[in-house]
């Protein structure tokens, strides 16, 4: 699915679940106005294109104290296959291939600053095919986001804000078609 083929109904299912995943679907279809059967149909349509994915998310910054940034160059040809090295790597929770001064950039948590020292000569230094490797610890978390809204055709990071929740069925005036649906996510 295409991001330009979502619709006020897809929009508004994604928007109800960033706000509380367990939210069931028969509340979700009374805020949107439209049949429960609607709601899981599309649902499910949502999960099979990848458009969403549920999990249970932990915070990792709890449990592991130190997280560590890696700025990795490599032999060109081989940056693909260094950077699936890398992410077999039980410490390291991101892995990118990367357009610019790097080729790779990838994230890790450690239990000590010994540990990524550890880390960064015998993890990345038994990996062939890396060149340079420049590193940095996250001092603190400033801005820490998982989830994201739609806003146009697009998407941001959601900053805990809600989304706009949709008038109550009993307070607007029903309508057909589209602009029901707009109406019914707050879009007019």
């Amino acid at each position: 699915m295409a991001f330009e083929d979502l619709d006020p109904i897809d929009i508004a299912i994604i928007r109800a679940l960033n706000d509380d995943a367990r939210t069931p679907m028969v509340q979700i279809a009374s805020m949107i106005g439209a049949p429960e059967s609607t709601i899981r149909n599309r649902l499910n349509k949502l999960v099979e294109d990848d458009v969403i994915e549920f999990a249970v998310l932990t915070n990792p910054h709890r449990y592991s104290p130190v997280c560590a940034h890696f700025e990795i160059r490599t032999e060109t040809a081989r940056a693909e296959e260094v950077a699936e090295r890398i992410a077999e790597c039980r410490e390291i929770y991101f892995v990118s291939l990367t357009m610019g001064r790097y080729d790779i950039m990838a994230s890790g948590f450690f239990q000590a600053n010994e540990d990524v020292m550890d880390f960064k000569t015998k993890g990345l230094g038994s990996i062939s095919g890396i060149t340079e490797v420049e590193m940095c610890l996250m001092a603190k978390v400033v801005k820490r986001v998982i989830s994201f809204d739609v806003v146009g055709s697009g998407l941001v990071a959601r900053d805990g804000g809600a989304a706009q929740e949709p008038a109550p069925a009993t307070t607007r005036k029903r309508k057909s078609g589209r602009a029901a649906k707009a109406e019914a996510v707050g879009r007019t």
